[in-house]
């Protein structure tokens, strides 16, 4: 009974140690998210705003707007998993992988789109 006490206590004396950081990961890897989620929709806005301009110029800085949310968008996908893979959420990295497949064809589309929306194809 004596041994067990001190492995215990250091057991759990390591747990608590690492709860900070573990919590600081979490608290990370919650930024990343939300970060990514409101870029996503301010470029989502802007190619839309691209398309429904009514000047050259108004076109121009909506997809170059878009473009920079997307920017940001990509490098929190790519921060984002290894963040969530050191927490051990691995339900969470299957719905972010399944979130990057869509993101890619949304990108892709949206690649098409911009530049006839700067040329007023759509006047």
């Amino acid at each position: 009974m004596k041994v067990v006490v001190p492995v215990l206590a250091a057991a759990i004396a390591a747990a608590c140690v690492d709860m900070p950081a573990a919590l600081t990961r979490q608290l990370e890897a919650r930024h990343l998210a939300s970060e990514m989620h409101v870029e996503f929709a301010r470029a989502s806005d802007a190619s839309n705003r691209a398309v429904l301009a009514d000047t050259d110029e108004a076109s121009v800085s909506a997809a170059a707007e878009a473009r920079k949310a997307r920017q940001v968008v990509e490098k929190n996908l790519e921060s984002l998993r290894p963040a969530l893979e050191s927490l051990g959420y691995t339900d969470d990295v299957r719905q972010l992988d399944a979130f990057k497949a869509r993101y890619v064809e949304y990108r892709r589309l949206d690649d098409e789109i911009l530049p006839l929306a700067v040329e007023n194809t759509n006047l």
